[in-house]
């Protein structure tokens, strides 16, 4: 296991850290799954920091850019995600998919109606400029855009075959962070040995645009992005972990708590207004199930919890506590275990401050036979 070291940020200066100033790259990757050995990249400055990470793509590796957009009432969502991975020997989704690269796109309405798109694409192409990339999916109608700070993305979708069209647009007030760090340039990107993970726009203002047939999804909210990468199975990684984001007043916090197969915990937070970096660590965070389905350690026939509760330790005293309820938006189906993503509410702040409300995404993902 990977030990790390965190500081506690007090208030900050907000800086968007800008790294050395990389040449523009080309990646190109066939549709087609490779023989070999893959290798990861999992520390910073050497590549850009929204850039591929992986060098090859068997049947076990993996690398993904994924997006999120959320309505400021929690009822309303799109999600997309660019990927380069094997569904099923790597990601452990059921079913027969014909390309390593595709591309997955998600919706929620306030109805209650939910949509899901599976994109088998042709060759996968990413460019970076600066520490931003940009991607084609080659044959989806799907496409991002970065500025060479990631302070704004642009997602298009034009997808015929579907009747989907439109945009994503993330104006980031965040800055980037590293799991354990706010440095983008030498820190650690690894969650695990075998897992990587960097956070480019924690938080943005974001303006939805989405025709899906005759139904629009039209709305000005909450924007994430980060970039996940693997160099084994997905259900190596980890035996579960419940991840997520939520806007509360002024302040955005990031949560990932991650159980290891052996019962290791590791767990990274990240809590930040528009003016000022509050804390980034590896540590002091503890997320765990409420109301029903929350026996703690779940079990491989563990219901989806009501929400989840979770606690930021500063060690200075401080405490940032939160709890998030949301509706169950899209669970596709899993060899092992399985996967949930949940939108809705979440309600909290500072021990014995104001208490806020806000839009937040989460999900529990277990590798539990």
């Amino acid at each position: 296991m990977r030990i790390y070291e965190a500081g506690i940020l007090a208030l900050l200066p907000l800086v968007i850290v800008n790294a050395i100033p990389f040449p523009p790259t080309l990646h190109i990757t066939p549709p087609i799954q490779q023989t070999g050995e893959d290798q990861g990249i999992f520390t910073g400055g050497s590549t850009p920091f929204d850039g591929p990470k992986l060098n090859f793509f068997n049947g076990s590796a993996s690398d993904w850019w994924y997006f999120d957009a959320v309505s400021m009432d929690g009822s309303t969502h799109v999600t997309i995600t660019f990927l380069i991975a094997n569904l099923t020997s790597a990601e452990n989704f059921v079913g027969e998919f014909t390309s390593i690269n595709s591309v997955i796109f998600t919706a929620g309405f306030a109805n209650g109606t939910t949509y899901q798109a599976f994109l088998p694409a042709g060759d996968a192409i990413v460019t970076t400029a600066g520490d931003g990339a940009s991607g084609y999916w080659n044959g989806t109608g799907a496409t991002f855009s970065a500025s060479h700070d990631m302070s704004r993305f642009e997602i298009y979708v034009d997808l015929p075959v579907f009747n989907v069209t439109g945009t994503i647009i993330l104006n980031s007030f965040t800055p980037p962070h590293s799991p354990c760090s706010i440095d983008i340039i030498n820190a650690s990107q690894g969650l695990t040995d075998v897992l990587g993970w960097v956070n480019p726009v924690p938080d943005s203002n974001t303006e939805v645009n989405i025709a899906i047939g005759d139904d629009l999804i039209v709305f000005n909210g909450t924007g994430y992005h980060d970039k996940n990468w693997a160099t084994v199975p997905l259900a190596e990684t980890a035996a579960f972990w419940y991840w997520g984001h939520v806007r509360l007043g002024p302040y955005s916090l990031i949560w990932w708590d991650l159980f290891l197969h052996d019962t290791t915990e590791i767990n990274h937070g990240y809590l930040v207004t528009a003016d000022s970096v509050i804390s980034v660590g590896c540590y002091g965070l503890k997320v765990r199930p409420t109301g029903f389905n929350s026996t703690f350690p779940p079990s491989g026939h563990s219901g989806n919890p009501q929400g989840l509760h979770i606690e930021y330790e500063f060690g200075n005293g401080k405490v940032f506590v939160v709890d998030v309820t949301g509706r169950v938006e899209w669970e596709p189906l899993f060899q092992v275990g399985g996967y949930t993503r949940f939108v809705g509410q979440g309600t909290g702040g500072f021990q014995g401050g104001p208490v806020y409300s806000g839009p937040t995404l989460y999900e529990w993902m277990r590798y539990i036979p």
